[in-house]
């Protein structure tokens, strides 16, 4: 297989037919161009994205806080908090340890987001760093989605989708992304 994203297809086949039990919680799932999750908790739902970063080592931190906010900004809605897991090669020091919890601080703050928890490990699974965040938002189901206006630190630049006011529209936030 090639290195990369799997694509639509071999997605489709291979695991988007596997999402566990259907759940009438989950306003949207898993499916092809689906960034985000919409779990539905009654009178609010909470919009969920997860991106690794394994492509640069230079401001991992940041950048993997970015794209997961990025994908929740999408939906129309700011990003509240944001969980990162760490995988270190053994070759880690201490100041890049230092460096990446810095980067991911900095762009949490500058999005308004909190990092809530994660994971940090040194393994030889990985020879490089990476960093996968998992992005979470709260939308108000009643009174529509909150500001979400993507800053220049969000990667692609994506701008929110219209309000949502609501179950059907909030199910159709950011169709077509």
């Amino acid at each position: 297989m090639e290195k990369g994203k799997l694509d639509n297809d071999t997605l489709a086949r291979l695991v988007l037919g596997k999402a566990g039990a259907k759940r009438p919680e989950v306003l949207v799932g898993t499916g092809i161009g689906e960034d985000c999750a919409v779990l539905d908790f009654g009178g609010g739902a909470v919009v969920i994205s997860t991106d690794p970063v394994t492509a640069t080592d230079a401001g991992v931190g940041a950048h993997a806080v970015h794209v997961a906010c990025n994908d929740v900004a999408a939906r129309g809605v700011a990003p509240v908090a944001v969980l990162l897991t760490v995988l270190l090669p053994e070759t880690v020091t201490e100041e890049d340890i230092a460096q990446i919890a810095a980067g991911a601080d900095e762009a949490a703050r500058a999005v308004g987001a909190q990092i809530v928890g994660g994971h940090t490990e040194i393994t030889d699974a990985v020879t490089r760093v990476v960093v996968s965040a998992t992005a979470i938002g709260r939308l108000d189901v009643a009174g529509g989605r909150q500001d979400a206006a993507p800053t220049s630190g969000f990667a692609g630049g994506a701008s929110p989708a219209p309000t949502s006011r609501n179950r059907h529209d909030i199910e159709n936030v950011g169709a077509g992304l």
